[in-house]
């Protein structure tokens, strides 16, 4: 994924476009708010100059005072109320980017999801909305205060503009120090924070695995608590060092800027004393210029800090950005560019249904990763008839799960065409797509909803007549009787108290209820009994056959004799199909296929050998 880059002023009008669609009445404080806080400030120094003025003897209205009086309550009550209703929307705005971020990772393409630098720009981008985040999640009152900022200077800048250009020199001079002062500042920030990004991931993967369940048996057996301890306290260290360094910096930074303003502000009061003592100035004037400078090193430093702060957003929100506004993402409910151009479905184009697949082609099907020169499947060309049962077999890394990643459009062919119903698999939309497909993968995720939920996938209206025939025909009615909620108990108990885990056999039994439940055309399995025994998966794939029965279906299995019953068999070794046939006929080859099953049928057989 590219890094896109954005500048300040473009990502401060993307927050203010997010506030005026999801967050409008802030939108209305945002630009409310903004004069108001100047206003207010504005009615602090002008009313003791008029009032002093008054005493001089100028010509000035009471009227006049007690109006700026009454309108500065009125704005102080307004401004009161905004700030709050600003302060109470504001985590809703990290909320809707971190949905966008969501729907960019759930919808991106699944080859996506096999790159390490596109989920640690996932993981970074989805940090910088956590909870800590208080910069980026107070955007909208931040937008406030650098507004009011500016507006300050511009306003104050027009009243002291009247004085000796020298003076006003003076303080634009201190002003212009601080804001690079701030940038250079947050430039070495930057640098910093590149680092702490790679340390705040090695923590997290390390909190991680001591909380995992299934690392904590080795973890005790093997005594390895002192050495995790050890790397994790040196992860922790650096990471407190370099924190340490940049806050050090910022409170270095912020008093060199408040002695700057100290300074300027002491110097122009003691120059503009002396042209009072001089009667270049009256008092009443001498009392504005006070307040005016005064107010304009309030709002310079104001708009210093902030405009910091904002460049350290900026970076954080680009990261952001530039992950939402990647180009992976799959479109799930439209086809190709060609098929919208035609705007006609494939089943209109075509006269095919896809609620039955009669034909799945692969023609000279090649593929690999991006950003590398290997093969991974190379030259598949193969056709799966109506019905048929295919058994893809071979050693560890011959390419069995790629090729079916690429069929069930995981991934999409580097090279080559997949066909199904003779239509290219590019030419359907991903949505059609994947409903082809029932599949059941090797590393199964269970997630934190109920049974119920967890077989059929959604929140969709559930067909009754459909579900009771998959929890029946799976067992998974037997299973659930065993608990309190039945198939309403959830599942998950890192996540809920109230949850439970189930057993690998049970939980393949939900997942053969959740592929029945679905009723897909097509049945994909991809070692999803290789930590049960031999007796139970062999129980599943006769399970999974009668299920099977008219469908295509393949299965990928390790265990060579569970995959007898299938019409065909494909043995992969080194990314090609080294061999195809029933299994009688890769038998009498004699052929890698048959070394590899008398081998695991001697293991089996000296098994059970040794448990009698």
């Amino acid at each position: 994924m590219n890094d896109k880059k954005y500048s300040l002023s473009n990502n401060v009008f993307f927050l203010l476009r997010m506030i005026r669609k999801y967050l409008p009445m802030s939108f209305v404080f945002v630009i409310i708010d903004i004069p108001l806080a100047v206003f207010l400030d504005y009615v602090g120094v002008r009313i003791p100059n008029l009032i002093v003025g008054m005493i001089q003897g100028y010509s000035v209205s009471v009227g006049i005072i007690a109006a700026l009086g009454i309108a500065s309550v009125l704005a102080a009550v307004t401004l009161q109320y905004g700030n709050r209703m600003v302060s109470a929307q504001a985590p809703q705005l990290c909320a809707k980017l971190d949905l966008k971020l969501f729907e960019k990772y759930m919808t991106c393409s699944y080859e996506k999801l096999e790159d390490a630098d596109f989920t640690a720009h996932y993981k970074e981008a989805d940090g910088y909305l956590a909870d800590d985040n208080h910069f980026l999640s107070e955007a909208a009152m931040h937008i406030i205060e650098i507004g009011s900022g500016a507006l300050g200077i511009i306003l104050y800048f027009s009243i002291l503009i009247r004085l000796q250009k020298w003076v006003l020199a003076v303080l634009i001079t201190g002003t212009i120090v601080e804001l690079l002062i701030s940038r250079n500042a947050e430039n070495e920030r930057k640098k910093r924070q590149e680092t702490i990004g790679r340390l705040t991931r090695k923590a997290d993967y390390m909190n991680k695995t001591a909380a995992d369940v299934r690392s904590a048996k080795d973890i005790r057996i093997f005594g390895m608590i002192p050495w995790l301890e050890e790397k994790f306290t040196a992860v922790l260290d650096r990471f407190h060092i370099e924190n340490t360094q940049v806050e050090k910096q910022r409170i270095r930074i912020a008093g060199i800027r408040a002695g700057i303003s100290g300074v300027l502000e002491i110097l122009t009061g003691i120059l503009l004393a002396v042209f009072v003592l001089q009667e270049k100035l009256s008092l009443a004037e001498y009392i504005l210029y006070v307040g005016a400078i005064r107010s304009f090193s309030m709002w310079s430093f104001q708009f210093g800090t902030l405009m910091q702060n904002f460049y350290r957003m900026n970076g954080d929100l680009s990261r952001i950005r530039s992950f939402i506004d990647g180009e992976e993402t799959i479109q799930l409910n439209t086809q190709t560019q060609v098929n919208k151009q035609s705007n006609r479905s494939i089943v209109n184009t075509t006269g095919m249904k896809f609620d039955h697949v009669s034909k799945i082609e692969f023609l000279h099907v090649f593929y690999r990763y991006p950003k590398s020169d290997r093969w991974i499947v190379k030259d598949l060309s193969f056709v799966i008839e109506d019905g048929e049962k295919i058994a893809l077999v071979g050693m560890n890394g011959a390419g069995k799960t790629t090729m079916i990643k690429l069929l069930c459009g995981l991934l999409i062919p580097t090279k080559g065409t997949i066909r199904i119903n003779g239509v290219s698999s590019t030419d359907i939309s991903r949505e059609d797509y994947y409903r082809l497909f029932s599949t059941v993968f090797q590393d199964i995720h269970l997630f934190p909803a109920s049974i119920q939920r967890n077989i059929v996938c959604s929140d969709e209206q559930i067909d009754p007549i459909r579900f009771d025939d998959a929890v029946k025909k799976s067992g998974m009615d037997q299973v659930a009787q065993k608990f309190r909620d039945g198939l309403n108990t959830l599942l998950v108990a890192e996540v809920d108290a109230d949850a439970v885990n189930l057993s690998g056999g049970q939980v393949q039994k939900l997942m053969l209820a959740r592929a029945i439940y679905k009723n897909a055309p097509i049945l994909l399995l991809d070692e999803p009994t290789a930590a049960l025994d031999p007796i139970a998966e062999k129980n599943i794939y006769l399970q999974y056959n009668e299920m099977a029965e008219g469908k295509v279906s393949v299965f990928i299995s390790h265990r060579l004799a569970s995959t007898v019953f299938c019409d065909r068999i494909f043995f992969m070794k080194n990314g090609i199909i080294a061999e195809e046939g029933t299994h009688e006929e890769l038998i009498q080859k004699k052929g890698d296929y048959y070394e590899a099953f008398s081998v695991q049928s001697k293991y089996y057989q000296e098994e059970e050998e040794g448990a009698q």
